[in-house]
């Protein structure tokens, strides 16, 4: 009786130590897996707010051209609607912010923005418009969101 009891202890010893490799691995594989994705968005939204910062420098360089125009000057940027299937909207701040930001439509997030010189006048023509007109003219600097 005392050997069969003894080889029953060891045979619930074992399986123990199986059913716990199988739950660790099944965790080690859930882990590895998170680590697998994450990088991935992160590197994704990294991106997105690189090529948002590049359309920022262009808006604001050109608003500045503007401004230093001694004649009439017009000049369009196209923004594409999304950026890495991240849909983008452009928000235009007038007097005293003068300010230009890309931000995510979903979350929110400001993915870019551009401080620009003083300008006369911001008109919004087209809210969810991704196209900015930038007009220099004997009315004075003026940023019109199509």
């Amino acid at each position: 009786m005392g050997i069969l009891q003894n080889q029953k202890n060891k045979m619930g010893k074992s399986q123990v130590s199986f059913e716990f490799i199988i739950i660790f691995a099944v965790v080690l594989f859930i882990f590895a897996a998170l680590i697998g994705f994450f990088p991935r968005s992160i590197e994704n939204t990294g991106t997105a707010k690189e090529l948002a910062k590049k359309f920022s420098m262009d808006i604001e360089a050109k608003v500045i051209t503007a401004s230093l125009a001694k004649s009439d000057f017009s000049s369009k940027v196209d923004l594409p609607e999304k950026i890495l299937d991240q849909p983008i909207s452009l928000e235009i701040f007038g007097n005293p912010d003068n300010i230009v930001l890309i931000k995510n439509k979903n979350s929110g997030e400001v993915l870019a923005k551009a401080f620009l010189p003083k300008m006369d006048s911001v008109v919004v023509a087209n809210p969810d418009g991704t196209r900015l007109k930038i007009r220099k003219d004997s009315l004075g600097l003026v940023l019109i969101k199509e």
